[in-house]
């Protein structure tokens, strides 16, 4: 059965917490090419809804997480009409 909807990061901890590090990652090296270049004014995020749409996990993305994580088997299986 697939899902229609979008999954909410903070539904999976393990992967929120994985994406977290490297979101905090990617600030920290922003915020030292700013200080190399002579900025000391913080950069401002403005929340919206695209970025809260990035916040949400398609299935095919959590159904590869869990491929990279588990063992998983096909099985078939035939329906009697």
């Amino acid at each position: 059965m697939k899902q229609h909807h979008g999954i909410h990061r903070t539904a999976i901890p393990c992967l929120n917490y994985k994406r977290a590090l490297e979101e905090e990652a990617k600030a920290k090296k922003e915020a030292e090419e700013r200080l190399a270049k002579g900025e000391t004014m913080p950069k401002v995020e403005v929340q919206s809804t695209e970025s809260e749409a990035a916040k949400v996990y398609t299935p095919e993305e959590l159904e590869e997480y869990a491929r990279r994580l588990f063992h998983f088997t096909t099985i078939n299986i035939n329906t009697f009409k």
